[in-house]
């Protein structure tokens, strides 16, 4: 599928906090449809000032409640329906202290355990979720471990291969790559179920920027975090902290990289 192509120029890269020294990124590493790299570029957004207007595509599709949801156990539940988008957060291996991680992960099973034994709790549980997203949230923003994709160049090879195959095996809304994490508003197209599109996104990119930084290992935490949107409102909520989340975290367009699609937000006045 993803492939990688010689004869592009060689880029060298600038620094990046706790990063090896500046390498050159080996000409293979460039992927086949150029053209794709051009559109990043070409949408990239230089401010995070937040759009006039979001707007949903025409085909959104929120939760159907009525429809089948299946719920895939693993270290954290993941919902999905047939045609829904996602709300995506995955990051680096060592983007969180293990300490945090384990009281975090601890704290939101036990919450997830109560809502099962008391449906009446429903409510409170859900109250419980968004604070201890709140709070992983911030604990990623606070820019734990080496913060690799705080240097540009790796962000555009990770946008580059995010976009790869935009609008043929899904639509991405918009996303943002922070120094040590993603989060990402995404519709998988059918045929392509959600788990393939990130284990494809996050080991191809891996091998490309491990190979980029000249280092090895695991770069990618195993787990993600998935929500599907529950509706449009939902879904503008989602774009517009995508949009904001570099300038709630104190960083500049040169430490993070915001991709909207062009369908999605609408600006008044842009210089």
């Amino acid at each position: 599928d993803l492939r990688c192509r010689t004869g592009r120029p060689v880029i060298r890269l600038g620094r990046c906090k706790a990063a090896p020294p500046p390498v050159k990124i080996p000409s293979f590493l460039y992927l086949r449809a150029m053209d794709t790299f051009v559109y990043f570029n070409r949408m990239y957004l230089s401010s995070f000032q937040l759009p006039d207007f979001i707007t949903p595509p025409s085909d959104f599709i929120g939760l159907e409640r009525e429809n089948a949801v299946t719920i895939q156990p693993r270290n954290l539940p993941h919902w999905r329906q047939e045609g829904a988008s996602y709300f995506l957060t995955f990051r680096m291996e060592d983007a969180l202290p293990r300490q945090f991680w384990d009281d975090w992960y601890r704290q939101a099973d036990e919450a997830r355990r109560r809502g099962e034994s008391d449906p009446r709790g429903h409510r409170q549980t859900e109250e419980e979720q968004r604070e201890s997203m709140k709070r992983l949230e911030d604990e990623l923003d606070a820019g734990h471990g080496r913060c690799w994709l705080r240097d540009p160049e790796l962000r555009r090879i990770l946008g580059d291969i995010l976009l790869h195959f935009q609008d043929e095996r899904y639509r991405m809304h918009a996303f943002v790559i922070m120094p040590n994490h993603v989060h990402a508003a995404v519709q998988p197209l059918p045929g392509h179920p959600l788990s393939a599109l990130l284990k494809a996104w996050k080991s191809f990119s891996a091998h490309c920027i491990n190979k980029a930084a000249g280092a090895t290992g695991t770069f990618w935490h195993r787990d993600t975090f998935d929500r599907i949107l529950r509706d449009a409102d939902h879904f503008r909520r989602v774009v517009r902290y995508i949009i904001r989340n570099p300038a709630q975290a104190g960083l500049s367009s040169r430490e993070a990289s915001v991709w909207v699609h062009p369908d999605v937000a609408t600006w008044r006045n842009v210089a």
